[in-house]
């Protein structure tokens, strides 16, 4: 009875056995048939690429589309030249990405011939689009590179914007500033963008490795209103964010410029120079004639000083314990003073970790928690302080004028009951309000208690209309349409050091004019020194031109640095009676100082009295060939750190051969805020 039944079951484990090696020689078989096709479309993809005979047509054209659109875009400000400039900046992008003008065999890889291939027939079309009006041009998919021309140079600066797929114009968005790291100054910085659900996310360039100071931080404030200039951005909801440099320029702009954001999330940034004393001496204070002035200025570059600041903007740090490059005494010493204030800080510190390789849910969490907040446009209490007066903007109050330089000024105001508003300040001379309805009545009288003095104002003008009060010796504050005005006094984008002069438009103005061909020549290559050091940093040689090509229109357009004195340089001869040199030197002349000697020199800032008295004059004059040497970076660099280098923190300074630094200048000194030198420190 059992051998049937083994039979049978033998017998359907042979037709199982078979059936199994049938569908795995068979399964062999499509697997094989499908990677042959798979292989064969492989091979027609890279037949699909374009030759090297293309490629260079590619690259030429593209190198022919960046003349074309530069010049289209410095033609005027429309929103063709605008995309002028964009298109430009993606074609250059290529090239450099493609590395067509470094590798003489970057064309041998067909990955850089396709990226060739793929922006020449997306900006083909970008280009016919924007030529014909159309207001949406073809761009990447994903991050998109931009660019707007700046003022200070005319040159391209560059910035990288991702924007959320389900973006719709009719809502407000936020908007995430991604800041870069510390990149040197090659293009490009910043770009791809990071992308982020529900926001818009950019990424500037920055200036390249600035720390988000001076033109860094200009740049940074000029991408974002371009911007908000291209899509519905919620003002109350921009955010700042960045990595090491990045996280520098988050400290930087947040203590700066809290106003405009709703919070911080900086990681692993720079915010206190003393985390740098502490760690390797650096910049340690030791006795001289500058001990109270290095301090003041290292102050001034330290976020951790403006700390007060960021009484209304919340901020998320995250750091290290095991970083080197960026100590965690930096996070640690700006998280405890947000903490004594009493404001709003989340601090993470990760063990072990160095500059980087977070966790990702590090980031994410630091993320949310700053894009939870929104920004109070109108807090009834301010507090602030500044060293300049570009910083000196605080929500509806701005200060004007301080009272002395190198020192900080400082106001606290709050708004009471019934259109009350008490302020106190700390060397001030002048400041200005609004009178926002969130905050005030309007058109009823406002009491303000200022330094202790009551004053009523009427409040019949508009709510965003400044109202200006100025201090006196003599009746204190007062509106200012009732107090005498000073003929000069120091303003925003006019208030010194030297160094700020190159922070607007300028123009170098090169002399021609002395009797001496040795001087001539001195003053030729001082300023092609200072052209070549502008070109490596930001990529564009800056403007110059010889001083007989100098007329009305530059002089009221643009801040002058003149190189060479007024028997070497025509524009210094015309200006320089306005220039007080006599009581510059008054000081060394008490002294018995031969100023007269070969190897002496001088440098100033000054209003463009004549032409344009918001406008600054520099000039650099020099007795010899070799006192002219190196003129302008004879300053060095006094705080260990190349952003800083040749950086000129005074508004005048006379030097001989010995000078290289500060302590060896003969005199240097800072105007006072009505630009007298005894007024002045």
């Amino acid at each position: 009875m059992r051998k049937p039944f083994v039979k049978r079951l033998a017998y359907t484990a042979g037709i199982a056995i078979f059936a199994l090696i049938a569908y795995s020689i068979g399964a062999a078989c499509a697997q094989k048939a499908r990677s042959t096709e798979n292989k064969q479309q492989k091979q027609q993809k890279a037949a699909k690429v374009c030759s090297v005979r293309q490629a260079r047509y590619y690259a030429d054209w593209l190198r022919a589309l960046v003349r074309a659109e530069r010049i289209r875009a410095w033609q005027d400000r429309s929103e063709g030249a605008r995309q002028a400039a964009w298109i430009m900046s993606k074609a250059q992008y290529a090239l450099v990405q493609a590395k067509v003008d470094s590798d003489p065999k970057a064309l041998m890889d067909p990955k850089k011939r396709q990226l060739l291939e793929d922006y020449y027939l997306l900006l083909l079309r970008a280009a016919h689009q924007s030529r014909q009006g159309v207001s949406a041009i073809a761009e990447e998919k994903g991050s998109r590179l931009r660019a707007y021309i700046s003022p200070v140079d005319n040159s391209f600066q560059t910035y990288s914007i991702n924007i959320p797929g389900s973006y719709d114009p009719a809502v407000p968005w936020p908007l995430i500033v991604s800041m870069h790291g510390h990149g040197w100054f090659r293009p490009f910085q910043g770009h791809p963008a990071p992308g982020y659900s529900g926001a818009f996310c950019l990424s500037p360039q920055g200036r390249g490795s600035t720390d988000y100071k001076d033109l860094g931080e200009d740049d940074v404030l000029c991408a974002i209103a371009e911007i908000k200039r291209d899509y519905n951005i919620d003002p109350n909801r921009v955010y700042l964010t960045g990595s090491s440099m990045g996280g520098t320029g988050a400290f930087h702009l947040g203590v700066h410029y809290a106003d405009q954001f709703a919070a911080i999330f900086p990681i692993v940034g720079n915010a206190d120079n003393l985390a740098w004393s502490l760690r390797w001496g650096w910049n340690r204070p030791f006795p001289g004639r500058f001990h109270s002035l290095r301090y003041w200025l290292q102050e001034s570059h330290t976020a951790r000083a403006f700390a007060q600041n960021l009484f209304n903007l919340p901020t998320y740090i995250l750091a290290g314990s095991g970083d080197t490059i960026a100590p965690p005494e930096h996070s640690r010493f700006m998280t405890r003073e947000l903490r004594d204030r009493g404001y709003r800080v989340e601090y993470r510190e990760y063990p072990g970790i160095g500059h980087g390789g977070f966790p990702s849910n590090a980031t994410n969490e630091g993320l949310a928690w700053m894009c939870s907040w929104t920004r109070n446009p109108y807090p009834r209490a301010i507090t602030w302080k500044a060293a300049q007066l570009k910083h000196g903007k605080a929500y509806w109050l701005r200060m004007e004028q301080f009272a002395r330089p190198t020192e900080f000024a400082t106001l606290d105001a709050k708004v009471g009951d019934r259109n009350r508003l008490t302020i106190n300040t700390s060397n001030l001379l002048a400041l200005s309000c609004q009178r926002p309805t969130a905050l005030f009545s309007h058109g009823k009288d406002i009491l303000i208690t200022i330094d202790g003095q009551n004053l009523r104002i009427a409040n019949d003008l508009a709510p965003d209309h400044w109202l200006t009060l100025r201090r006196d010796p003599t009746h204190g504050w007062q509106e200012q349409i009732k107090v005498s005005m000073p003929t000069l006094s120091k303003k925003r984008g006019c208030e010194g050091p030297i160094h700020d002069a190159i922070l607007a438009p300028f123009i170098l103005v090169i002399g021609t004019q002395s009797p001496d061909p040795a001087m001539n020549e001195a003053w030729q290559r001082e300023a092609n020194s200072f052209a070549d050091e502008w070109k490596r940093r930001n990529g564009v040689p800056c403007l110059s031109i010889k001083d007989t090509e100098c007329n009305a229109d530059i002089m009221q357009s643009r801040n002058l640095i003149l190189f060479g004195g007024t028997s070497d340089n025509a524009i210094s001869n015309q200006l320089g009676p306005f220039f007080p040199l006599a009581d510059i030197t008054t000081p060394l002349r008490a002294q018995n100082v031969n100023l007269d000697r070969e190897d002496i020199g001088f440098m100033l800032i000054y209003p463009n009295v004549s032409y344009a008295p918001q406008r600054s004059v520099v000039m650099l004059s020099a007795h010899s060939p070799q006192a002219a040497y190196q003129c302008w970076g004879r300053f060095g660099n006094w705080f260990n750190w190349g952003v800083f280098d040749s950086k000129k923190y005074f508004d005048y300074a006379v030097y001989d051969a010995r000078s290289a630094s500060p302590e060896t200048m003969l005199l240097i000194g800072w105007f006072g805020s009505d630009w007298q030198v005894e007024s002045g420190s």
